[in-house]
């Protein structure tokens, strides 16, 4: 269409429960942030009449928060009050098969009075700094257990699934969409009640972000998306790492005034909570193996063995349960086979090593890096950095030479040419380059 750039986010939600209701949910957004939702949601008839004087999934799901979900109604009034603000087009209710439909068609002129609907709450919107737009869609509403429940909480809740699809003007930069199609983006998740990971990803929710060249959204500037862009920025700069980051932006949500706050914010202020304590210990232990591990090494040095591994048994014994503890153990383990004569001079090691990648003899340099000599956990790490040096030498060598060769070849010295390709491929060592000068001493014997 024309003239029209539109973003759709479809959800489809069923919940296996005694209240059971299905939500549908399309929004349709222009580049100016106007734009049209088309909602579709129902329940059983039964279902409805067990749930008399409750009213939408929330109350039937036993909250008593004010999420979207908890003011979902069958009343036609009621839903009407629901949309103030919004441009109603049509409402109508119908049953079939056992089964009361409501079904909602309005528009928006921008994306504020989107934000003040009942289905609106759902959405997050964040302007970053480079100019990009963010929009993260709660996909279950907060009366849902919490991912770190009890599983008892969720086996209610086997065969909760949900489906989003969202389709946006300008370029996406990053999504967590497990489909993708150019600006079509689309999200699935099932939970059957045995798999706890698949409600931690649920309560992920769907997140991307849009550059903002082709769209001039104006943000909604309700005090709710504020406080909420405040909380999932504390979220992410926790799990980054950046507890000193997140450790603020937590302290100015309680300078809030308690007015501006909800009881869905202050959830999430709880949740945010949790995860930035549980980044704090995990520091402070990462932080307590390096002191122990680098203690243990310098003692082992000046006093020997059961120096060592005494200051190893300090960490043990102040973290028994800790995910370094492995760590700890390779590393006694490690000190030991030492001292008992077992391993070489790990220095002479490393120089040879490095030695052969700076005469191109990878495939030498490969040999000693995987073998048996740095087998041993502890030097996972520097395995990995030498790898790392390995590959990237031989890239850089591959280029220059690779280069020179196509230089040869254009003065008219072929054999010179492939007397380069002659020497990647028996002398490196590296069956990769060993096919590509293979390819190139094909394609030089076709031009002949």
């Amino acid at each position: 269409m024309n003239g029209f750039v539109r973003a759709v986010f479809i959800a489809a939600i069923t919940f296996l429960l005694p209240a059971c209701i299905d939500f549908k949910a399309e929004f349709r957004l222009n580049p100016d942030g106007s734009g049209t939702l088309n909602v579709v949601y129902s329940m059983g008839d039964e279902a409805i009449a067990r749930q008399a004087g409750l009213t939408g999934l929330g109350r039937a799901l036993g909250g008593s928060g004010q999420s979207w979900a908890h003011r979902l109604t069958f009343e036609e009034g009621e839903l009407r009050s629901h949309l103030e603000g919004l441009e109603i087009r049509s409402i109508t209710k119908t049953k079939k098969n056992g089964r009361t439909f409501m079904h909602a068609e309005a528009a928006f002129g921008n994306l504020d009075t989107l934000a003040r609907s009942i289905f609106g709450e759902a959405m997050l919107f964040e302007r970053l700094k480079n100019g990009a737009v963010r929009l993260h869609i709660d996909t279950i509403p907060e009366e849902l257990p919490s991912p770190e429940a009890p599983s008892q909480a969720w086996r209610a809740f086997a065969g909760l699934e949900v489906a989003v699809k969202v389709t946006v003007p300008g370029t996406v930069v990053s999504t967590n969409a497990h489909q993708r199609n150019k600006g079509s983006l689309g999200w699935r998740w099932a939970h059957h009640g045995k798999n706890l990971d698949s409600i931690r990803r649920i309560h992920d929710g769907a997140d991307l972000v849009v550059s903002g060249e082709k769209i001039q959204w104006t943000l909604p500037r309700l005090a709710g998306n504020q406080v909420r862009v405040l909380l999932d920025r504390a979220g992410r700069l926790a799990r980054a790492g950046s507890l000193k980051a997140a450790w603020h932006t937590l302290k100015a949500y309680e300078k809030i005034p308690a007015k501006r706050r909800t009881p869905l914010t202050n959830r999430r202020f709880n949740d945010v909570l949790k995860i930035y304590r549980a980044e704090v210990a995990a520091a402070k232990q990462e932080r307590f193996y390096f002191q122990c591990a680098n203690r243990a090494l310098v003692t082992y040095k000046k006093n020997g063995l059961a120096a060592a591994e005494r200051e190893l048994d300090v960490f043990h014994e102040r973290f028994p349960d800790s995910r370094h503890a492995w760590k700890i153990e390779a590393k006694r383990d490690f000190l030991g086979r030492h001292a008992r004569g077992e391993l070489t001079d790990l220095k002479k090691t490393f120089e040879a090593i490095e030695n052969h990648i700076r005469s191109a003899r990878f495939g030498i340099a490969r040999t000693i890096i995987e073998g048996k000599l740095l087998s041993d956990p502890v030097l996972k790490k520097k395995k990995e950095t030498l790898h790392s040096k390995l590959w990237k030498a031989a890239d850089t060598l591959w280029k220059i030479q690779h280069a020179e060769a196509r230089n040869l070849l254009a003065s008219g010295r072929m054999k010179a040419a492939q007397k380069i390709y002659h020497v990647i491929r028996n002398k490196w060592g590296l069956a990769d380059y060993q096919r590509r000068a293979e390819a190139e001493l094909a394609r030089l014997k076709r031009s002949r």
